[in-house]
């Protein structure tokens, strides 16, 4: 184990070295291939690396008995320290990126590759993201219930914190929404959000979960994605909805500090 722990460092660091030199080559995702390689493969499995190294000398080397408590402030210190190294890998994979495409272009639109990145990529990933971990957590809850006592008013608060979650998420989605001529971010959102919902429903049938305390997260959830998908149908539906919900869009995009989207996509017209 100790032999395995000192080896996959090394096997990562010369297989860094062996594909830095396809460098600016090819892109993925608009990223330079080799710069996305070591943000989201190499990087993410060092820390991983890191975390398990710090636990096999945590449990097995050291001679000083340390608690649960104990053992998870040290992760989560650790954990905190990884995270802040990943920020700046991840900036200067982005930054790399665009330094390799100037490099082949002088005239390069750096602007609008940043934006492509800040507008797209970024919203589409971490909305979808947190669909899932809310997903992975209510099907956890729903496999797992929680061990505790909770009065049906809790109970029914919660509920209730679920419905008006998911207005805001929803409100939250439609003000990430670049807006951008010959693309459809709402839309995907929207089958997304039905996906999720879907899934959830299936599981309730296939499961069958009390409505009670021990499943108050999978019923936050649920009402939480119920209430997404409520208003999808009527934001497409209703007029009045529409207008609505535009109203409130407008008034957040409008102020100073918001600022102006710009068009990044060329739509062909039809002659």
């Amino acid at each position: 184990m100790a032999l395995l722990l000192f080896l996959i460092p090394l096997f990562g660091i010369a297989s860094g070295f062996y594909i830095y030199r396809h460098n600016g080559q090819r892109e993925f995702l608009q990223l330079d291939l080799i710069q996305f390689l070591y943000t989201f493969i190499l990087a993410p499995l060092f820390f991983i690396w890191a975390k398990t190294f710090i636990f096999f000398l945590l449990r097995s080397e050291s001679t000083i008995m340390l608690s649960a408590g104990e053992m998870f402030t040290i992760d989560t210190a650790f954990t905190l320290f990884l995270f802040y190294i990943y920020a700046f890998i991840v900036m200067h994979s982005v930054t790399k990126s665009f330094r390799l495409n100037t490099e082949k272009d002088p005239l390069y639109d750096l602007f609008s590759h940043s934006e492509y990145i800040h507008l797209w990529l970024s919203h589409i990933v971490m909305a979808l993201g947190l669909m899932i971990l809310l997903l992975i957590l209510a099907l956890v809850n729903l496999f797992f219930p929680l061990v505790t006592t909770m009065g049906k008013l809790t109970f029914y608060l919660i509920c209730a914190a679920g419905i008006v979650s998911g207005s805001i998420a929803f409100i939250g989605l439609l003000l990430t929404d670049p807006r951008q001529t010959g693309r459809r971010y709402m839309r995907l959102m929207k089958l997304a959000i039905g996906v999720t919902f879907s899934v959830l429903a299936i599981t309730y049938f296939l499961v069958d979960p009390q409505f009670a305390g021990r499943y108050s997260l999978y019923w936050f959830i649920f009402f939480m994605f119920s209430t997404m998908l409520v208003w999808s149908f009527f934001s497409y539906r209703s007029s009045k909805a529409q207008a609505f919900f535009n109203t409130v869009i407008n008034s957040s995009k409008d102020t100073p500090w918001w600022g102006k989207n710009s068009q990044l996509f060329t739509t062909s017209k039809k002659k």
